[in-house]
């Protein structure tokens, strides 16, 4: 007897101005070791807004996989780009870009800012807002939310 897991492909959909996120579940025979391992999976894409009725053949390419933390065991979630029937990048597949660039400016160093934006209230009202209406231009209260969060990972 082999084994069977479940790998679960997610992918981004066509859906406009926002895409959201889809997903479906493949039994697989055996385990999973490598990313070759998980095979590529045709779709509907006209139920996705990814393609017409009449021509609706997509497919999804597994690209980065993990451990399902829900179903556990071997169980693993595939993250997918989609492609064309004939293998190529899908309109909707905005990875594929990001991919040559990451592959172009490789030698640079990446730097990426985390902006972490909330909002203090005392009962039902901001904290800092005067009592009707509202603040002062952005500038002010992004310098004193600035001061004020400054000490708050360490805080944490």
């Amino acid at each position: 007897m082999y084994q069977r897991i479940m790998a679960e492909y997610i992918w981004m959909d066509g859906q406009r101005p926002t895409a959201k996120l889809r997903s479906k579940t493949k039994i697989i025979a055996g385990s999973v070791r490598r990313l070759e391992d998980i095979p590529n999976w045709g779709f509907d894409g006209s139920s996705t807004e990814q393609a017409e009725g009449h021509s609706s053949d997509c497919m999804l390419k597994p690209v980065y996989y993990i451990p399902d933390p829900v179903r556990k065991g071997d169980n693993i979630l595939v993250m997918c780009e989609v492609l064309n029937p004939d293998g190529t990048p899908h309109v909707s597949n905005t990875r594929h870009i990001l991919a040559k660039l990451v592959e172009k400016y490789k030698a640079a160093e990446p730097l990426f800012g985390i902006e972490q934006e909330y909002t203090l209230y005392r009962k039902d009202w901001p904290l800092g807002w005067p009592e009707k209406g509202f603040p002062h231009p952005p500038r002010s209260l992004l310098l004193r939310g600035w001061l004020r969060r400054s000490s708050r990972p360490q805080s944490c």
